[in-house]
């Protein structure tokens, strides 16, 4: 029994004085300034990813103002910084306008649709099917292919950050 005591005594003279005897007082920090210059993050500075329903409304978005040939609609659903092909609107809104000034009615429709969430965005990709109408002609045979995309969130809204599409070749 007194040698458990006396291994008790030493533990706690170990803890409480030697290389832990911080434990219970103040200790001085040498990074302290570098600690409390406001420039810490906190989780809920970051932005957070669109949420599914809002993914689903900006595609679903897409696609009804793709089939208006609604050009600035369309537009103002790209983020400020896109990261297409392009890497700015100009190129993109030049491809839609060509495809609506040809084009008397369009239709868009996305199948097997997926994606996986981030941090701050969503990637993913569909398969979709394109149906145009040329002016004065009839409905073109339907072109397939597959999307790949990225939403993020810009400022109060969830934009295309990328869009690009890749036609079935055949």
């Amino acid at each position: 029994f007194e040698k458990t005591m006396n291994d008790d005594n030493n533990l706690r003279d170990r803890i409480l004085g030697g290389p832990n005897s911080y434990i219970g007082r103040s200790v001085p920090r040498p990074n302290l300034a570098r600690l409390t210059q406001g420039r810490a993050q906190f989780v809920s500075d970051l932005p957070l990813p669109p949420s599914d329903r809002e993914a689903l409304a900006l595609l679903d978005r897409h696609a009804l103002l793709y089939a208006e040939g609604d050009l600035s609609g369309i537009l103002a659903l790209y983020a400020r910084e896109v990261h297409n092909d392009h890497r700015q609107l100009a190129p993109i809104a030049a491809g839609y306008a060509r495809i609506f000034d040809d084009t008397a009615r369009r239709s868009i429709e996305l199948e097997a649709l997926k994606w996986q969430r981030h941090d701050d965005r969503i990637t993913g990709h569909a398969r979709y099917k394109l149906s145009q109408q040329p002016r004065g002609g009839l409905w073109r045979r339907a072109e397939r292919g597959r999307i790949d995309f990225e939403l993020v969130r810009d400022g109060d809204a969830s934009r295309f950050l990328r869009f690009t599409s890749i036609a079935d070749r055949g």
